[in-house]
């Protein structure tokens, strides 16, 4: 096998390898499919047109082995600084590795590739640093003289469901049980519910669903706060963007709750490799007596229960109150500094660190 290391410099070199990252995807451990190369670019398209990218590759001939996407922290990368292509709305990029593969050689190559990079410093945010693959970059990383610090963010809950479903619904607890029969009680009383799911949409098929979701987002605390994605035009057309691509790969599933002929609690998912992500969720406030978001988890939950294929569901963001009511396991994510140049990444690690920690003491004290 002889190994080569290949550096992506602009979008468009990575929509001609698009094939070959989207085959790595396949094989590699990760399934958001919004790692895959027609995702990353609409990434890199709607929220950082004008920044530097960079993608470091590892390929055996044709065959890719390896990949890790890089974009500019900031316009012009005027602060040396290099991240992931993730942010709060959306995440693309992540560190893929071909488990078949030799990995400590590809993950060494990397390494090598990372002294090559325009960056003193890389902030890996929304990282699952755990992951055998990033453990190996982390130690190559040290190795060959990099500074890395990590630091936990948020935990992520996640969902396996036992071959018996009431035995899923059995192990919530006792206090949510009743809250669940409670508000069936009531909703049933009111008219009914019904559980309405989109798994197949063509991608024409898509906006009137995906805008009639958001619009039940809007109508709660996020609407009143201006930070719904109806609020903005450039979140609206990625999402939009985003939904039409998995639709037109059958990864996308809309999940909504009805009551009475009308949309009440709304979930955007994608559905990949036995996986179900969920980014976004939303409720009417209006019919809040009826915990909708909740009424729909229980619903789509026991469905999935029932069903012989159950995929493992990630509930991506930072686990909520509300979510610890269906999880049954969690994992890690953490914000990851390596200080690729000896000296000036050292010094934008200290200050980096320097900032989070004043940020922690000022949360101390309001």
């Amino acid at each position: 096998m002889s190994l080569e290391l290949r550096t992506l410099a602009t979008p468009e070199e990575l929509r001609c390898l698009g094939a070959a990252w989207d085959d790595l995807w396949e094989r590699c451990d990760l399934a958001l499919p919004t790692l895959r190369s027609e995702l990353l670019l609409a990434w890199l398209g709607d929220f950082a047109p004008q920044r530097r990218f960079r993608a470091l590759t590892v390929g055996d001939g044709s065959r890719l082995l390896a990949a890790l996407p890089l974009v500019d922290l900031g316009h012009g990368g005027r602060w040396g600084i290099g991240a992931l292509p993730n942010n709060y709305y959306s995440s693309s990029g992540d560190l893929m590795l071909d488990s078949s593969s030799d990995p400590s050689a590809c993950i060494d190559l990397l390494v090598e590739g990372l002294k090559r990079l325009p960056w003193s410093l890389l902030l890996l945010r929304q990282v699952r640093a755990e992951r055998p693959p990033w453990r190996s970059l982390w130690a190559s990383a040290k190795a060959s003289g990099m500074a890395v610090h990590r630091y936990d963010v948020y935990r992520v809950g996640t969902i396996r469901f036992p071959e018996d479903a009431a035995a899923y619904l059995a192990e919530r607890s006792k206090r949510h049980r009743q809250d669940m029969r409670r508000a069936q009680r009531k909703i049933d009383q009111a008219g009914g519910r019904r559980l309405r799911i989109y798994d197949a949409l063509q991608p024409d098929e898509v906006e009137p669903l995906l805008r009639a979701g958001f619009e039940i987002e809007d109508r709660g605390w996020k609407g009143r706060a201006g930070t719904a994605v109806l609020r903005s035009p450039v979140l609206w057309e990625h999402y939009l963007r985003q939904a039409r691509l998995l639709a037109a790969s059958q990864q996308l599933c809309l999940v909504f709750l009805e009551h009475a002929g009308q949309s009440i609690a709304f979930e955007y998912s994608c559905l990949a490799k036995g996986h179900y992500f969920t980014p976004k969720v939303g409720y009417d406030e209006e019919f809040a007596q009826f915990s909708p978001g909740q009424l729909l988890c229980h619903d789509l939950y026991h469905q999935m229960a029932e069903s012989t294929d159950s995929p493992v569901v990630d509930l991506i963001g930072p686990l909520t109150h509300a979510e610890r009511q269906w999880n049954t396991d969690e994992y890690q994510l953490e914000t990851v500094m390596v200080a690729v140049r000896p000296v000036r990444g050292r010094v934008l690690s200290a200050i980096l660190r320097g900032l989070r920690w004043l940020r922690k003491a000022e949360r101390r004290m309001n």
